[in-house]
């Protein structure tokens, strides 16, 4: 296991991309697709919103991919309702999971509004669907972010994010800034300052054919 502490998000980007360089090891996936993967790592973000856009801003600048924009991403993210284009939506599995129960607006936020309950360690929230999601053979799109738990240290909100497969290189900055729109949207309707972000990568990874991308676009930057 491995740990990485980094002040802001552009660190912290930079500082997985460069671990996973470094010291992943190299594997092919079932497409034949060679990448390196480093197992259960621990990124801690130690400020995030002060430059929370930035690595977004910079992946967008390839012509290789259409990556989504700050607006569409906060936009579909808290969107309640299933979006025709999309296999799933973090939106949807948070604020409409399986069309019953909304964990951010009614859980998580009548806790911190809470005096008495506000430092809850219970403030766990899944977008992991066993129903959809744990069926042998299946080939739909699942979630790489598969929890979140919040949690009040000094008095800012914590997210602490659990990432099933963490495309650090490409996945990794829409990622991040969707757990920064969350913790903004609690933050907006309990007062509370949003804090640092702690994120769990069980696997945390890079494409081999994305070196040419990465030098391109941060290698500057190391």
């Amino acid at each position: 296991m491995s740990q990485i502490i980094e002040e802001t998000s552009m660190e912290a980007w930079l500082g997985i991309v460069d671990e996973v360089i470094k010291n992943g090891k190299e594997f092919k996936d079932g497409n034949g697709r060679v990448f390196k993967q480093i197992l259960n790592n621990n990124l801690i973000i130690l400020n995030p919103k002060q430059d929370i856009s930035k690595p977004i801003n910079i992946i967008s600048r390839s012509e290789k991919w259409l990556y989504p924009t700050i607006d569409e991403i906060k936009r579909i993210f808290l969107k309640k309702e299933t979006v025709p284009t999309y296999e799933y939506t973090y939106g949807q599995r948070l604020f409409n999971f399986n069309d019953q129960i909304n964990q951010i607006d009614n859980f998580v936020i009548p806790y911190f509004k809470d005096k008495i309950k506000k430092n809850s360690r219970r403030l766990f929230v899944s977008t992991w669907n066993p129903i959809k999601d744990s069926k042998y053979g299946t080939d739909h799109e699942i979630p790489g972010i598969v929890g979140i738990w919040f949690k009040l240290v000094e008095n800012k909100i914590t997210a602490t994010v659990i990432i099933r497969n963490n495309d650090c290189f490409v996945g990794f900055p829409a990622n991040l800034y969707q757990i920064h729109i969350l913790q903004k949207y609690i933050s907006e309707k309990t007062g509370f300052e949003t804090g640092r972000i702690v994120i769990y990568s069980l696997s945390m990874h890079i494409y081999m054919d994305h070196l040419d991308d990465i030098k391109l676009l941060i290698g500057n930057h190391f």
